[in-house]
């Protein structure tokens, strides 16, 4: 644990992260709402696209290690600040209210952590970081300075886990044994070597900047900067890590999971020490509660799919990315990346059953979310994917990384202590030795 963090401070955000609080608090009566000024980590990609509604409350300071792509994003903020180095630009707090991470993931961490000590609201792409410790300390810290957290999983603000949730809370399918995900993931490189050789490095690149927190490594034009950096262990958490924040954010939501028990890499192709598999399956046991009884969780990746349900009707196909609830009196389907359109099945079934009461309220807009709340409109902890509830959601996705890195072998995990019991090795992969000069609160 950190310095600056009791074991204790963490159990008890992790308890109330896993209790889960999904219906939002009331508007603070003496807020008064204010314009917030925003600093940009990321502006290419996903950065990019924050540009605008961030740009609508006012962005006074950009950066990014791509030269190019900074000077394109200046143009649509010429009176923002630009710098190529995230460290320096937080250095300078006080220019600005929020922070918004959009880096690959490795660098989410360094640069959010950096953003929560100087009190600043933080808006952070998914996954919330590269590795599960990283998460959890950042739930901790946001919960200690209570500002504004939002993790870029946009289809926690629709309605399709909340519909899934009154389906299931309201008995359609009695309880939950199992819930499966899986993903038309990767689309980027997967099961391939590190490749040899190194290529100039351009003069518009920061690529010390860009390595950030990471063992340092030869720079390979069209290799690593840009979009293919996803599936190396250095620098992403694969399909697992880049869509589960997406796609198994309906299990963490209807079912409020905790930590595991045990997670198991069931099977994998094309593993090797560089890049994630090409494909995989992995497993989840999480322990019955005095809410409900214990169930297990599939992952599937690499075209992988589970099982199709006896009760899909001929006619339809299993979508290419989907989560499915099999309970001891029915199954719900879900399709799509934000757990969209669940539908009880077969159709008889649906209606028999009627469409569910409605028992929980819809989100006004996922940004939004976490611009009401900086602006003082709602209070710190108003967005639904705050990082109470996204730091713990993704360090139980990353003990699936650990285990898909360590092998077949059922790891054993123990909840309180947050340790694999049965495995010196993952328990050594739940956090990185970062790299001098980026190491600071790692």
């Amino acid at each position: 644990m950190s310095n600056n963090v009791t074991r204790r401070d963490f159990l008890r955000t992790s308890a109330a992260a896993a209790a889960g609080t999904l219906i939002g608090p009331t508007i603070l009566g003496a807020a008064e709402s204010k314009k917030v000024r925003y600093a940009m980590v990321g502006v290419g990609g996903r950065g990019g696209a924050h540009l605008g509604w961030a740009g609508g409350e006012g962005i006074v300071a950009l950066c990014d290690v791509d030269a190019n792509t900074l000077a394109k994003a200046a143009k649509r903020s010429p009176n923002a600040k630009t710098y190529k180095d995230y460290r320096k630009m937080l250095d300078n707090a006080d220019d600005f209210d929020a922070v918004v991470v959009a880096t690959p993931d490795h660098n989410h961490f360094p640069a959010a952590m950096r953003a929560l000590k100087a009190g600043k609201h933080v808006y952070c792409e998914k996954p919330l970081t590269w590795g599960g410790w990283e998460a959890q300390q950042l739930a901790i810290e946001a919960a200690k300075q209570k500002v504004a957290t939002q993790m870029g999983n946009q289809g926690n603000a629709g309605q399709g886990w909340r519909v899934l949730y009154e389906y299931v809370h309201g008995g359609a399918i009695g309880d939950v044994k199992e819930v499966h995900t899986w993903t038309n993931r990767p689309i980027w490189p997967q099961g391939i070597p590190r490749p040899a050789g190194e290529d100039p490095i351009p003069d518009s690149l920061y690529w010390d900047g860009w390595i950030g927190p990471a063992p340092m490594r030869p720079f390979k034009k069209g290799v690593y900067h840009g979009f293919k950096w996803r599936g190396f262990y250095d620098f992403g958490a694969g399909a697992l890590g880049d869509m589960a924040c997406h796609t198994m954010n309906a299990l963490f939501q209807v079912m409020t999971p905790g930590y595991p028990t045990t997670v198991e890499l069931l099977e994998h192709t094309g593993a090797n020490e560089e890049t994630f598999p090409k494909s995989e399956v992995i497993k989840w046991v999480f322990p019955k509660t005095d809410k409900r009884p214990g169930f297990e969780a599939y992952w599937y990746d690499g075209g992988k799919k589970p099982k199709r349900p006896e009760e899909l009707e001929k006619n339809l196909r299993v979508p290419g990315t989907g989560t499915m609830f099999v309970g001891t009196q029915g199954t719900i389907l879900c399709s799509g990346d934000y757990n969209n359109s669940p539908r009880l099945i077969p159709e008889t079934k649906r209606k028999e059953f009627g469409k569910p009461k409605q028992l929980l309220e819809r989100s006004p807009g996922h940004q939004k979310e976490f611009m009401m709340a900086a602006r003082g409109e709602k209070p710190w902890d108003y967005p639904k994917s705050n990082f109470q509830y996204a730091g713990p959601m993704t360090a139980v996705i990353q003990l699936g990384v650990v285990a898909e890195r360590v092998g077949k072998k059922k790891l054993e995990f123990d909840p309180k202590t947050l340790k694999f019991t049965n495995s010196d090795k993952a328990n050594e992969l739940l956090r990185r030795t970062a790299r001098k000069g980026w190491d600071k609160y790692m």
